[in-house]
């Protein structure tokens, strides 16, 4: 339960004599503690749910489907969304639940683009909630997608949906990899078949989250099933439908002609933004690891191949490993990822760490400018950190592959230390103009600067 700790700090101020009431929809060990903590050992105990009956989640069908490779995850997507429009024709109401805000926004835009291979095509409705989204808004698109009956209606969502909301109608719940655990999931997939109604859970699961589904789904009524098999599934539903000939034949090509879209997707999707969601993926891995039972290098590794993969970048990004023992997943086998975007975080003991990231359209890696920047503030290194400056800790991959002595010849004849520290000093106050000539120009021109809070 993620309030806790919450509820306990708050009962800490609440009077000894009190009248409390206690309301959940599930009673878990983390429920039963704070239950303890908060009632008197006389305090009435009222189960809404009739004797010898299942609870919600029991009654539900749940799959989880097996994917062969990283590839296979937007194919099967959208399969699985085809799949409950044909079973549930005309009232299909789908929730696809992702782990965190980017993987949200990335995959409401994928399957916004991809809805043209499902039975509904067009007239599929996306709605999109995540914590980016003010309140209100969340509200609105709350309101809409419940009150739509369209019967293509599709909510793409982070957990903010997964606790203390009613959409009902719901026919399925998806959900794209691994949960924070067992209790997660329970909740994720209690959106569907509440209220006496029937409903349909499947969680999709790449290759390295097997050890997920092993240690937090053995206990629930999953049933582990191939792309073959779910394929399997989707030509029985067809053959029972009261579609048409023409309708069947319709879907059958969307279906067929999935690969090609998804082909065509992922070479307009931006790179930087698919660096971004496998960051984001790292850091909430690097808090569910220990649940998810998966190791850390299998999570480094199929995170690389979820981006050449599944996204379709032409070289996995690459980050550093000081950034990988910074959110905890340190493997002590250097960085992961490929030469593609590359990434550094620089460092100083200021209150903020700057991200370099290397955009394809500009120019080479191996350009004399890029050489420059690692050579001259490398040379400035000593002097910045004597004045408590941030100073560039790696530029490219390749440029940082130069000798030390080529290094040196270019620094002492392109620039001086201090020019170099000065220049770097202008980029952390964010004016990026006025800088000193060409190390100035090398930075401006080669590497977008992004600024986060330390974290």
């Amino acid at each position: 339960m993620g309030f806790e700790r919450d509820i306990n700090a708050i009962l800490e101020f609440l009077p000894a004599s009190r009248q409390t009431f206690l309301f959940s929809a599930t009673v878990s060990q983390a429920i039963q503690r704070t239950a303890q903590a908060s009632l008197k050992e006389s305090a009435l105990f009222l189960d809404c749910v009739p004797e010898g009956e299942a609870q919600t989640v029991a009654k539900i069908d749940q799959y989880a489907q097996m994917l062969s490779s990283p590839k296979q995850l937007l194919p099967q997507l959208v399969r699985t969304i085809a799949h409950d429009q044909i079973t549930n024709s005309g009232k299909s109401k789908i929730i696809v639940f992702l782990p965190t805000t980017k993987m949200t926004q990335l995959f409401a835009t994928i399957i916004k683009n991809l809805s043209a291979h499902t039975p509904g095509r067009s007239a599929t409705r996306v709605y999109e909630i995540h914590s980016k989204l003010e309140q209100r808004q969340r509200v609105r698109v709350s309101d809409h997608f419940r009150g739509d009956k369209s019967g293509l209606s599709i909510l793409v969502t982070s957990d903010v949906s997964a606790r203390g909301v009613d959409y009902p109608g719901t026919t399925r719940v998806i959900q794209v990899g691994a949960t924070d655990d067992g209790e997660q999931y329970t909740h994720r997939v209690g959106r569907t078949g509440r209220g006496g109604s029937t409903g349909r859970g499947d969680i999709l699961i790449q290759p390295f989250e097997a050890p997920f589904v092993q240690k937090q789904l053995h206990s629930f009524p999953v049933q582990q099933i191939s792309e073959s098999d779910f394929m399997d599934q989707i030509n029985d539903a067809l053959a029972k439908s009261t579609l048409s000939a023409q309708q069947q034949a319709d879907i059958r090509e969307g279906l067929d002609t999935i690969e090609d879209g998804v082909a065509r997707l992922q070479g307009k999707l931006d790179e930087e933004v698919c660096s971004d969601v496998i960051g984001s993926q790292l850091g909430w891995f690097a808090k569910a690891r220990q649940a998810s039972g998966i190791a850390v290098p299998d999570i480094i590794d199929g995170m690389m191949n979820f981006g050449t993969g599944a996204l379709g970048m032409e070289r996995a990004p690459h980050f550093g490993s000081s950034f990988l023992a910074k959110i905890g997943l340190s493997t002590g086998r250097g960085g992961g990822g490929g030469g593609g975007a590359s990434r550094w975080c620089l460092s100083a003991g200021l209150p903020f760490f700057l991200t370099l990231t290397s955009r394809p359209a500009r120019p080479s890696c191996a350009s004399p400018q890029a050489s420059l920047v690692t050579a001259a503030t490398a040379t400035a290194r000593p002097a910045a950190a004597a004045a408590g400056t941030v100073v560039v800790v790696g530029a490219t991959r390749e440029a940082a592959a130069d000798t030390r002595a080529e290094a040196a010849t270019r620094a002492a004849a392109a620039t001086r230390p201090e020019v170099a520290t000065r220049a770097v000093a202008e980029v952390t106050r964010a004016a990026v103009a006025a800088m000193e000539a060409t190390l100035a120009e090398a930075v401006r021109t080669i590497f977008p600067v992004m600024i986060h809070p330390m974290v």
